[in-house]
């Protein structure tokens, strides 16, 4: 992936990225818990722009999450152009300057995982894609704390590195296993 760890933190709060230690084209690091808290800068919750536009995106993604949680793909790809539609306002926000590289960058990446849900045709190839475009929302998520939503971990899931996802705040409903281990994982604390 070429989002560092630290891009959607910084979006949130406008935090200049000329001191990120991760350059934006590095790998993506495993995700986890500690990588995530690590790696996240203390930001108030707020209603910037940028939140208010991540709404319709961030329910689209439930969408998917439920889906996958419920063992079916039925939505997934109204979902994925619905994250595509409204992904598109998200150029149009207005980011300090040293943050346009890193805006653009997480606004290009939620396209680039979105875009396979449109193709999906089972739930196998769905789960897959779902830890890239997972990445992108819990990433921005763990600063933006959105209000309803919870941040979950399964260290099972992506072939024993573990995966993340964000879901609405309620019992805990993995879409990485569905039925088979709905409830392996543990919510995860907003950094």
């Amino acid at each position: 992936m070429k989002i560092a760890i630290t891009l959607a933190l910084c979006l949130h709060a406008n935090i200049p990225t000329t001191t990120l230690a991760t350059p934006l084209d590095a790998a993506a690091p495993k995700m986890s818990p500690t990588t995530i808290a690590r790696n996240s800068p203390p930001t108030p919750r707020g209603e910037t722009p940028f939140n208010q536009a991540m709404k319709p995106i961030v329910e689209a993604y439930i969408t998917i999450q439920e889906s996958l949680a419920h063992d079916h793909i039925r939505g997934v790809h109204k979902a994925a152009r619905d994250i595509l539609a409204h992904q598109k306002a998200l150029h149009s926000i207005s980011v300090q300057k040293n943050n346009q590289a890193p805006h653009n960058s997480l606004v290009d990446d939620l396209s680039k995982h979105t875009r396979p849900f449109l193709t999906i045709n089972n739930l196998h190839e769905a789960r897959t894609a779902f830890y890239q475009l997972s990445y992108t929302i819990t990433l921005w998520a763990t600063t933006a704390k959105p209000s309803g939503f919870a941040l979950a971990f399964c260290s099972m899931a992506h072939k024993g590195d573990g995966a993340g996802w964000l879901q609405k705040t309620g019992p805990l409903r993995n879409p990485y296993y569905g039925s088979a281990m709905l409830e392996c994982g543990k919510f995860v604390d907003w950094p």
